[in-house]
């Protein structure tokens, strides 16, 4: 775990993941949610697209080896050079220079890699982001980053969720942090979340156990109480 401050979470209650019995309650509907939720990066009060946008474009890196667990919980002391200065056009040498992969549609298999890593640009057709193939390695390290445009400062609910661990950093500041080697929940924690007017980085550290590595950021102006 770090010391940092970490937003904390809203409870919620849903088809989505576990519920938590807590004063306040959000409610989503799966049903409602996953065909309907739209892709964006500018967000707009006066935007005809309501409801459930979810964040489809990124950049990715990776993957490094993960530094080892202790009894399945990551610790997130350690901050990388990424986590302090963003620069989409470094290149590093560090990387796994072995994997083994696998995922739960088939594919699965070991290689060797280069270990050198640079930052690949990444369009999800879903809510789910997947780290794709080419980069899928069993105890991984990831990074993933974006950049999205608010014409007005807006506080918005917003659903997140990770498989394995992950910390999620929005214009420098924590707002999520799993450090378990869990599976993954859509609506997994929900965190009111504030951007600012212009605009706005996001900075995900994503830890692979085994399998399937993914994450999600599902925005939501209007949630029902």
């Amino acid at each position: 775990m770090s010391d940092e401050e970490v937003l904390k979470s809203l409870a919620f209650q849903s088809g989505l993941g576990a519920s938590q019995d807590r004063s306040q309650v959000v409610k989503i509907n799966k049903e409602d949610v996953l065909p309907n939720a739209m892709p964006g990066r500018r967000f707009s009060a006066n935007s005809s697209r309501k409801g459930y946008l979810y964040i489809d474009t990124w950049h990715i890196i990776g993957p490094w080896d993960a530094e080892a667990s202790d009894n399945g919980v990551i610790n997130f002391t350690k901050i990388y050079p990424l986590e302090r200065r963003m620069d989409l056009d470094a290149r590093y040498t560090t990387g796994k220079t072995k994997r083994q992969f696998s995922d739960e549609r088939e594919y699965q298999g070991e290689d060797t890699l280069t270990g050198k890593l640079s930052w690949k640009f990444y369009q999800s057709p879903t809510v789910e982001v997947r780290i794709p193939r080419g980069q899928l390695a069993n105890d991984a390290l990831y990074f993933a980053y974006t950049e999205v445009f608010f014409e007005e400062a807006t506080t918005l609910d917003v659903a997140i969720a990770s498989d394995d661990a992950a910390r999620i950093r929005v214009n420098g500041k924590v707002v999520f942090e799993d450090n378990l080697l869990s599976k993954y929940e859509i609506g997994e924690q929900v965190r009111r979340v504030h951007f600012k007017k212009g605009i706005n980085k996001i900075l995900v550290r994503l830890v692979n156990g085994t399998g399937p590595c993914r994450f999600s950021l599902l925005l939501t102006p209007e949630i029902k109480k």
